[in-house]
């Protein structure tokens, strides 16, 4: 499946948006309000001059990940004292090097950084970090006696230029672990397709529907599982269920179609429109009738031959039926098989 960089692009705006009705702009954790508004740009433009760092700490925040966007942090803070936040977003699944990969962005924040002390005296390393050209903002790392350096409540935008944000603490120390490939290396994934019998994909939207072998729907945008329902495909029918709403999907020999609306919010939307080639692999269920019910009436005992069938229930998942009779006895069936599961009970 190819990766949407459409759909990632479009996803972040709408995370913007509804993020307003959610949470406000979260302030800084900083211990003091700097107001510089230039610094020094990075010089970080080549692997040799990452490893020019002094420090290297790394955090991630993940908080965000059903939206498709995940931050894993590098900072190193260099021995020309200029800092460089780098982030990486591997729910992209884009592993690519790091000087093309869109998911990586080299310079997220920069600064710069000094050993001084804090607001009380105490020893601390002195971080100061912005967007681009940004004001900076003062944080303050201090080192434990195993040499660790933690930089604690460091705030970061969502994207470039957002004003809603979120804060992480980076945890590091003087040895230099990754470089930039190294970190993508680190962090990335591998996509597992989802185990299905057929799949109706709208290449145009990156969509894929999953029809597995228990009745299930799993409905993806990129990557990322967007909902889940249930199918329902009999003789007279054919019908996909997502959240409680049935989608007729139309058979025209073995290939076969559906559509779907999937809602972002904010009154954002995605019109899919599912298509499979070939759906002849795809087993059909039978339908729960009252000639279904009597035959399972039947095999409960010979006694039950004869008693009526006072209800007949089918959930949403194709895969279960159960029928209760008049005498206090009921069955549980497998409509999707035919076959009866052993579960047979009585019922006050």
């Amino acid at each position: 499946m190819k990766n949407s960089k459409l759909m990632f692009v479009f996803s972040l705006m709408t995370l913007s948006t509804v993020l307003l009705t959610a949470c406000g702009e979260t302030s800084g954790s900083s211990l003091s309000g700097s107001s510089e508004t230039t610094i020094g740009s990075s010089s970080v433009s080549s692997e040799a001059g990452m490893w020019a760092s002094a420090y290297q700490l790394t955090a991630e925040y993940t908080e965000l990940s059903s939206w498709g966007f995940e931050y894993y942090f590098l900072l190193n803070l260099k021995s020309d004292k200029t800092a460089v936040l780098s982030n990486y977003n591997p729910a992209t699944y884009d592993d690519s090097a790091w000087q093309t990969n869109p998911s990586f962005t080299e310079e997220f924040m920069t600064g710069t950084w000094l050993t001084g002390k804090d607001r009380e005296g105490q020893d601390a390393m002195l971080v100061k970090l912005g967007m681009g050209t940004d004001a900076k903002t003062t944080y303050y790392a201090y080192q434990g006696n195993d040499g660790t350096l933690t930089l604690a409540d460091v705030t970061f935008p969502l994207s470039p230029g957002s004003t809603f944000t979120r804060t992480v603490t980076l945890i590091g120390s003087s040895e230099i672990t990754y470089d930039f490939d190294g970190w993508i290396a680190h962090n990335k994934r591998e996509f597992v397709t989802p185990t299905h019998v057929v799949a109706f994909t709208d290449e145009e939207n990156h969509g894929t529907a999953y029809f597995q072998e228990d009745g299930t729907v799993l409905i993806y945008s990129g990557y990322s599982n967007v909902k889940s329902g249930s199918f329902r495909y009999t003789n007279t029918e054919f019908v996909v269920t997502l959240a409680e709403t049935d989608h007729a999907v139309t058979v025209d020999g073995k290939s076969a179609s559906f559509d779907y609306t999937h809602e972002l919010g904010a009154g954002y939307v995605t019109e899919f429109h599912f298509v499979c080639a070939d759906i002849s692999s795809l087993e059909k269920t039978s339908e729960t009738s009252s000639e279904t019910s009597s035959e399972i009436g039947s095999e409960v005992g010979s006694e039950l031959t004869e008693v009526a069938v006072i209800l007949t229930w089918k959930s949403t998942d194709p895969s279960h039926a159960l029928v209760m009779y008049d005498d206090g006895t009921y069955k549980y069936t497998l409509s999707s098989s035919g076959n009866v599961v052993n579960e047979v009970g009585t019922f006050n």
